[in-house]
């Protein structure tokens, strides 16, 4: 019985078939007709569509800031100026009409993880460590 397998892609070429686990992706770059997954540990060249590898990825940490690169951000270590590093230590560069497009997508990204996701930043708009101290430890109190 078939059975559709939403973690990982299949790679097809003429050298070259696997299942790539979609977690372990750092990025997806179109190089000509070809595309180049690349993983911490190695980089699978394939021919098929960019929209087809991109369709399992909505709704995880990818990022698709061109036509021809998709980037996820949880392998991302830190975006500088016009450079993405990952995990991996790989780095490419990105071009200064990208660059705030990027960086701004990572850092919604990064305000998903503590500590930002445990402030409520619109009921406590000028909330500061200490007074978030306090009401952490007030409710705390109420309950114990």
């Amino acid at each position: 019985m078939y059975k559709e397998n939403t973690d990982t892609i299949s790679i097809i070429t003429g050298s070259t078939c696997a299942q790539v686990a979609i977690d372990d992706i750092e990025f997806i770059d179109r190089e000509g007709k070809s595309l180049l997954i690349y993983t911490s540990s190695y980089i699978y060249k394939t021919f098929a569509k960019i929209d087809d590898i991109a369709y399992p990825l909505i709704g995880r940490s990818f990022f698709r800031p061109l036509v021809g690169l998709i980037i996820n951000f949880d392998k991302v270590r830190k975006i500088d100026k016009y450079e993405i590093e990952f995990e991996s230590g790989r780095k490419i560069g990105i071009g200064r009409n990208n660059h705030s497009k990027i960086r701004r997508a990572y850092k919604k990204y990064l305000f998903r993880y503590p500590p930002y996701v445990t402030v409520d930043w619109e009921n406590k708009p000028h909330a500061t460590i200490n007074s978030l101290w306090e009401d952490e430890v007030k409710y705390k109190g109420k309950n114990h």
